[in-house]
């Protein structure tokens, strides 16, 4: 084996282990992802594990590549040797967490959603089957009878009653007399001759 060769193993096996250093303290500390969605004002216990010191735990927003930190941590000051800390989410919206512990080396969780109950739609099952209802009995009602007109009955005609007819009356100064029955006349006259005689007897 000759000195270069020498020399260029070398220097693999120690780029190998500075990578190998870098890596164990990159993923020594871990900080886990919630597995379900948040809710706003409802209190949530983020975990870690092989943190070192104290730090802040940062709530992240925005790109994926260009995440931006929201003012107020997560949870602030956390000494990393008690394993959780408690966080209330305030904003609804899609986040992650970071944070750097005393290994100076900034680690992430995957991005989870923080949902706000009063804008959650309740969530929509599968409609029930119809059952076929029963068809209704219809009943017939019979016709009803068309309502006979009125007959008109034909207006009696009025009666004409006989008119009297009376006398005319006469001339003002002329005499009006009666024309007498013959038996009456008779009466009168021999009434007339027996008044005569008794007179002449005297």
């Amino acid at each position: 084996m000759t000195r270069t060769s020498a020399g260029l193993l070398l220097a693999c096996t120690l780029a190998l282990a500075s990578i190998s250093a870098v890596s164990a303290q990159t993923a020594s500390c871990v900080i886990a992802t919630p597995q379900q969605p948040l809710k706003i004002g409802e209190q949530y216990t983020i975990t870690f594990t092989g943190c070192q010191g104290r730090g802040n735990i940062q709530q992240r927003f925005g790109d994926v590549m260009n995440q931006s930190a929201s003012e107020t941590p997560a949870c602030v000051d956390v000494d990393f040797s008690l394993g959780y800390c408690t966080y209330t989410p305030q904003k609804a919206g899609s986040f992650s967490f970071s944070t750097i512990d005393g290994s100076g080396v900034e680690t992430f969780t995957g991005r989870f959603p923080i949902n706000d109950p009063k804008q959650v739609l309740p969530k929509t099952g599968p409609k029930p089957k119809a059952h076929p209802s029963k068809p209704k009995k219809v009943t017939k009602k019979p016709a009803k009878k068309p309502a006979k007109k009125p007959t008109k009955k034909p207006a009696k005609k009025p009666v004409k009653k006989p008119v009297k007819k009376t006398a005319k009356p006469g001339k003002p100064g002329a005499s009006h007399t009666p024309k007498a029955h013959p038996a009456q006349v008779m009466k009168a006259q021999k009434r007339a001759l027996y008044d005569l005689a008794t007179v002449l007897v005297r």
